[in-house]
């Protein structure tokens, strides 16, 4: 139902976020997919790769690229074309879709909890220190 994207800080941190459909519907990248042959094992493998576009005006903010997002339309055809139809290969609506900082636990390797996706509370929510609680 989304994916992450870093986006740069001027502090030079680097803040996940999540990027979905507004709706919270699943939806699906465009992406090629071949299998090769293994020199060494001889064994078959599977490589896919995600097609990426310019970005569309919400993901410009974060980065400059985006994954092309298929409209559930276009699936049929997308799936049964022998070669990808290139008139499908251009941003999704931003309108349709929706952004928000995540947590860093999606920095921690190997964590992976519904939670992940829980917005970032904005910071004029967090409660403000008592004059004591600065100084200790």
């Amino acid at each position: 139902s989304g994916f992450y994207e870093w986006r740069g800080m001027e502090s030079g941190r680097k803040a996940p976020y999540w990027i979905g459909m507004k709706d919270k519907a699943p939806f699906a990248l465009a992406g090629i997919w071949k299998e090769i042959l293994d020199q060494k094992t001889g064994e078959l493998q599977d490589q896919f790769l995600v097609i990426t576009c310019e970005p569309n005006a919400m993901m410009a903010e974060l980065h400059n690229r985006m994954p092309v997002i298929i409209d559930p339309a276009e699936y049929d055809r997308w799936l049964s074309a022998g070669s990808p139809p290139v008139d499908l290969l251009h941003p999704y609506p931003a309108e349709k879709m929706t952004t928000y900082e995540i947590g860093q636990l999606i920095n921690k390797r190997g964590y992976d909890a519904p939670d992940i996706i829980d917005p970032v509370p904005p910071v004029a929510s967090l409660p403000k220190p008592r004059q004591n609680d600065l100084f200790g």
